[in-house]
């Protein structure tokens, strides 16, 4: 933490942990995060045809994504990975356990909390939602040398580790839950 002094008054300010190259334009982080919404709108544009077509909404999407990454998690979990309030996510619940993406079940060792798992048709949807994607930027990117793409790949990589993981405001792993939810019992178990 630094400390500056100014007329009478002290200011505590902490040192950023990575500091913008000294060729960052002025307000470039506000045009970062402008490039960074565009970008995510187009790969969410795409994506989101797919979803359209099996007739699953923009917060089935998130919970979906999410738990294809997790296998298993608690609500509250989810909520929090999602960003969104655990009675927003009840509906969509619902309505992806209907349809068999999910399904729920109590939690190993705390009978009392229920726990989201993914299914098979759930892993078997996610193989399919990726390659629009996929396809689009490996398109876009073809373009790039080598070089250039490494160059963005490890510069994006560098981005999100020095924004932290999701959980602490952000993105939590699910590990504990997984494991919780036993790999004895598998996508499908009872």
């Amino acid at each position: 933490m630094t400390k500056s002094v100014s007329d009478d008054r002290v200011a505590f300010t902490t040192k950023p942990k990575y500091s913008a190259p000294q060729d960052f334009p002025r307000n470039g982080e506000i045009q970062l995060i402008e490039l960074l919404y565009r970008i995510n709108r187009r790969v969410l544009k795409v994506v989101s045809a797919f979803f359209r077509r099996e007739q699953l909404s923009m917060t089935e999407l998130l919970v979906l994504k999410a738990m294809a990454d997790r296998k298993a998690s608690r609500v509250t979990e989810l909520a929090t990975v999602i960003g969104l309030p655990p009675s927003t996510l009840t509906g969509a619940l619902d309505r992806l356990v209907r349809r068999g993406f999910l399904r729920r079940g109590p939690l190993p060792g705390d009978r009392r909390s229920v726990c989201m798992m993914a299914t098979r048709k759930l892993v078997s949807l996610a193989r399919g939602w990726t390659v629009p994607a996929e396809t689009m930027l490996r398109a876009r990117l073809s373009s790039l040398s080598e070089t250039r793409r490494k160059r963005l790949f490890a510069d994006l990589r560098l981005l999100l580790e020095s924004l932290g993981e999701e959980g602490e405001g952000g993105r939590q792993t699910g590990e504990e839950t997984s494991s919780a939810v036993g790999e004895t019992k598998g996508w499908d178990a009872p």
